[in-house]
């Protein structure tokens, strides 16, 4: 993806499943406002979030089209566990309260030791994992959470066909 940007952290001892930080969160201002507050930023935490390695990073990528994260907004993904909450004027002060009030309301989640935090159009998303990847070995990650699929993510055709079915199986599902 054109102006995707991964930030990793300088601390040797960081791991992706280490809360994010203040200084994420800094780090996270400075790459959308350069980018005029448009795209995602997201944190892969935990090795069943879809992660690409184990040292601590953040990314953003400028995408505009989040179908899924939108439908998530309206409330409207019933059959995934996850949460939402507004964030307000957008600097890491919000960026990190609304990080803070997703892992409180996380908490009463099915167990779980990874998630896909995701920031988009003034909104931040908590989606708790459970696998990380698809029966054909594709890795869902936030990226994919977003509504937007890499084109090796259509390997198996049932991705393309039916890309929410998917999610459901790498996600909690919801209980109704």
């Amino acid at each position: 993806c054109p102006g995707h940007v991964v930030i990793s952290s300088m601390n040797t001892n960081s791991n992706q499943d280490s809360k994010l930080s203040e200084s994420d969160f800094d780090a996270f201002e400075i790459v959308y406002k350069a980018f005029n507050f448009h795209g995602i930023l997201y944190y892969n935490s935990g090795l069943n979030s879809g992660c690409s390695q184990i040292h601590k990073h953040i990314q953003f990528s400028p995408v505009e089209n989040t179908p899924l994260l939108d439908a998530m907004s309206r409330k409207k993904v019933p059959f995934i566990v996850n949460h939402v909450v507004e964030i307000g004027q957008i600097n890491s002060q919000n960026m990190m309260r609304s990080y803070n009030e997703l892992l409180r309301m996380a908490e009463d989640d099915p167990v779980h030791d990874s998630y896909n935090f995701i920031i988009s159009k003034g909104k931040a998303f908590y989606v708790p994992r459970k696998i990380p990847r698809f029966r054909c070995g594709t890795v869902f990650n936030s990226f994919s959470l977003s509504g937007n699929f890499m084109v090796w993510e259509y390997s198996d055709p049932l991705i393309k066909k039916q890309p929410l079915s998917v999610l459901k199986n790498v996600c909690f599902p919801a209980v109704k």
